[in-house]
């Protein structure tokens, strides 16, 4: 970790103030130009190693690329998405809560980040109106996983099918929404899935929300190689699509589970 610090330096000082100043929020300035900001208490610091240093939604063939375009569900504050911007052509970022979504457009703002569109907006298995139920920390709510039943605020929702018929072929979505991956995958039919290339996806598997041998079932009849990896007390679920539209075999090993 402290060499992931030293190649990605930042500006110490004023991070030591909003690291322990109560009224500052947590931030980081890098020399390279790049800043992210967040509220106390959303663990900013890890979500920068996990994304940005170790790469967990990005492994070995899942890189971004250029001509990308990408999906974001489940931005937060946007660490994900802000990384994606700055490599890909196009970003679509979708985040339901208001906090959150607060921080994700300052961080875009201050990156002026033009590539990036930001959307407050719930991904589920239906259009309308969704409670928000409290999470483990300060960002970290559920539309699917009720825990103590506290609602944090009804928020706006679509379909993963409604935004792929809007932008067509989609490069990368990745995905980490709580338990709410499980339904809105359930929805979605062969057409739906042939615009995805490559899903890389955080997985919460409770009574409540579903089990990933049906997600990997229905994603492998549909032409995907699926792989699952389980480590740092994350489940993590990398999808690449083998088949493409007219039905020819784009030449990648099968699945593996480790």
């Amino acid at each position: 970790m402290i060499q992931f610090w030293r190649e990605n330096r930042f500006n110490f000082l004023r991070y030591l103030a909003s690291r322990f100043l109560p009224e500052k929020d947590e931030e980081f300035i890098f020399n390279n130009g790049i800043s992210m900001v967040a509220p106390k208490g959303s663990h900013l610091s890890f979500l920068l190693w996990e994304i940005w240093h170790r790469q967990v939604y990005n492994p070995a063939g899942f890189e971004l690329r250029p001509e990308y375009t990408v999906i974001d569900i489940g931005s937060n504050v946007g660490v994900f998405s802000i990384m994606a911007a700055k490599k890909c052509r196009r970003v679509i970022s979708m985040e339901p809560a208001s906090l959150s979504f607060s921080y994700l457009k300052r961080n875009a703002e201050e990156n002026s980040l033009r590539n990036l569109d930001l959307r407050n907006i719930a991904i589920s298995s239906k259009e309308g109106k969704i409670e928000l139920y409290k999470g483990s920390n300060i960002l970290a709510n559920s539309t699917k996983m009720k825990n103590n039943g506290e609602i944090v605020e009804i928020v706006n929702a679509t379909t993963l099918s409604i935004i792929l018929k809007e932008i067509g072929i989609v490069d990368f979505i990745k995905m980490d929404c709580e338990g709410e991956e499980f339904s809105v995958f359930r929805n979605l039919g062969k057409e739906e899935l042939s615009r995805i290339r490559m899903i890389s996806m955080e997985y919460h598997e409770f009574p409540e929300t579903g089990k990933v041998d049906e997600l990997i079932m229905s994603l492998e009849r549909f032409g995907f190689d699926v792989k699952i990896v389980k480590a740092g007390g994350s489940n993590l679920l990398y999808a690449k699509q083998i088949v493409s539209i007219e039905g020819k075999d784009m030449n990648h090993t099968r699945r593996m589970i480790t």
